[in-house]
């Protein structure tokens, strides 16, 4: 097929275990592409030069073990991206140069253990974003984060931490809450955090500490409740 051993593209369903596409130069082993659903264990696809291992793409449904995309030059072990729902183990997505060893985004439902997104260049070993949550950690950051954990939620929380932060981050856990919280702990800083603990509710609070800061932080421990507790 060409001047390839294995370069094939479909733009329906796949049940072949290798199937290659090549938009530029490659330099990988395998690159696939699919259009509709994959159940084929390795896809991958690639817009620039390549020189990842696996490189994966899925606009449907995903039930394969492994899916990664890139938009640019990859030099990470793994990266995922899904745009439905996620029922593998990984998924990633970087929009620039990635050095992070896992990175995960989500647009619907998770159900895995860990996805991340970020915007810019992360150094942070896991970052964590979530629409609506079942998983255990969460995280989102809009700059550079250096903390290690950070999670955010736009509708009821069950998890055990959830945070956000607007700007650089150095605390350990920071948390928002929009809504009900059943949380332990839950933070939010509109500018640097430098204290360990810092809660606030806009709703019912069911949680032992809540605290809000509009500026830095030096204190332990701050309280403002817009509810009975």
């Amino acid at each position: 097929m060409g001047n390839t051993s294995r370069r094939c593209v479909l733009d329906s369903l796949l049940h072949s275990k290798e199937v290659h596409v090549l938009n530029s130069a490659s330099h990988s082993k395998g690159v696939y592409l699919l259009d509709s659903v994959l159940h084929s264990k390795e896809m991958y696809v690639l817009d620039s030069a390549l020189h990842s291992k696996e490189v994966y793409v899925l606009d449907s449904a995903l039930h394969s073990k492994e899916v990664y995309v890139l938009d640019s030059v990859l030099h990470s072990k793994e990266v995922y991206v899904l745009d439905s729902v996620l029922h593998s183990k990984k998924a990633c997505v970087l929009d620039s140069v990635l050095h992070s060893k896992v990175v995960y985004v989500l647009d619907s439902v998770l159900h895995s253990k860990k996805a991340c997104v970020l915007d810019s260049v992360l150094h942070s070993k896991e970052v964590y974003v979530l629409d609506r949550v079942h998983s255990k950690e969460a995280c989102v950051l809009d700059s550079v984060l250096h903390s290690k954990e950070v999670c955010v939620q736009d509708s009821v929380l069950h998890s055990k931490e959830a945070c956000v932060l607007d700007s650089v981050l150095h605390s350990k856990e920071v948390c928002v809450q929009d809504s009900v919280l059943h949380s332990k702990e839950v933070y939010v800083l509109d500018s640097v955090l430098h204290s360990k603990e810092f809660h606030v509710l806009d709703s019912v609070l069911h949680s032992k500490e809540a605290c809000v800061l509009d500026s830095v932080l030096h204190n332990k421990v701050v309280y403002l409740l817009d509810t009975d507790t």
